[in-house]
């Protein structure tokens, strides 16, 4: 088990809030960490993976809930989203003094969702869970960006790297399930993970109709090649021949998903920084773009066009 470094930060957050959303991509390790922090917190452990509990979320929110014992952990919280204002209630009736009431976890931001009407202004901290860094995977922490933010970085901090280490890197992203895979097991990994996971969530996310499953796919592999670059929603709708509202569409709920990230160009004036030049795109996790584009060697990749 790797040592998430988000640990003791959300422990802080359940002992100052009523509720805590932990939220990032699938399998990147939420309920790992959450059972981990129910086991050493005394908090109740409940799954909506479970078919009878998940049923029961969203036929009877109230009644689930009332039946369940608090403080709690939700874990997959996004497939019941019925729930949110039963969560809001018992929190309203605990009143500010009582925290660390839920612990909820979630592959898909339903609080952004266009289906959600309702939020927990002041009830809820939220915090993200992405896939193993660096540091995760090899167990040091090297405190890297503090360093550079304080202009004192140690000169045993800086190890040279080369360009096939850095592809083997980035080939096998941050998951925690793959890294002592094989490459030919990381691969089924990743198709699994693509069909069964992404492409099924997007469904529960977005009311897509018609062949939606075949332009999302095209789009994603498109996308995977198009990472660290300008988004030109037109040229990515021109070349796969798709409707430019679609592929906007399409890519905002990747992006809640935490399969995308678009990254606001920096300008000194924080209320400008949506709406002044172009976002660039980027995957969250390497490894998930390497398979997409069909780069699963180090040999290959680094010297590929993809690799920068």
């Amino acid at each position: 088990m790797y040592q998430r470094f988000s640990k003791k930060r959300i422990v802080q957050l359940l002992k100052d809030f009523r509720i805590v959303y932990l939220i990032g991509p699938r399998q990147a390790g939420k309920s790992t960490l959450a059972m981990s922090i129910a086991r050493e917190t005394g908090l109740a452990y409940y799954t909506l993976d479970d078919t009878a509990l998940l049923l029961a979320a969203r036929t009877d929110p109230q009644g689930l809930l009332a039946a369940l014992s608090t403080p709690m952990v939700l874990d997959e919280f996004q497939l019941a989203p019925e729930l949110i204002r039963a969560v809001k209630q018992i929190s309203d009736s605990a009143g500010p003094v009582k925290k660390g009431l839920f612990l909820l976890t979630g592959s898909a931001d339903v609080f952004k969702s266009a289906k959600t009407q309702e939020a927990l202004p002041g009830h809820m901290a939220r915090i993200e869970l992405f896939p193993l860094s660096q540091e995760e995977i090899h167990g040091n922490r090297c405190r890297l960006l503090d360093w550079l933010f304080e202009k004192k970085l140690p000169v045993h901090a800086a190890k040279a790297l080369d360009r096939k280490t850095i592809a083997n890197a980035l080939i096998h992203g941050g998951y925690p399930e793959i890294q002592s895979k094989s490459p030919r097991s990381r691969s089924v990994w990743f198709a699994s993970y693509i069909s069964g996971r992404l492409l099924k969530d997007f469904e529960s996310m977005h009311a897509a109709k018609g062949d939606y499953y075949s332009k999302l796919d095209a789009l994603i592999r498109y996308l995977a090649g198009l990472s660290g670059n300008l988004i030109k929603y037109a040229a990515i709708s021109r070349n796969l021949r798709q409707d430019d509202k679609t592929v906007k569409r399409y890519m905002e709920v990747l992006e809640l998903m935490f399969i995308l990230h678009r990254l606001e160009p920096y300008v000194r004036n924080t209320a400008k920084r949506g709406v002044v030049g172009m976002p660039k795109l980027h995957f969250l996790d390497t490894g998930l773009a390497c398979h997409l584009l069909g780069q699963n060697k180090p040999g290959s990749l680094h010297t590929s066009r993809f690799y920068g």
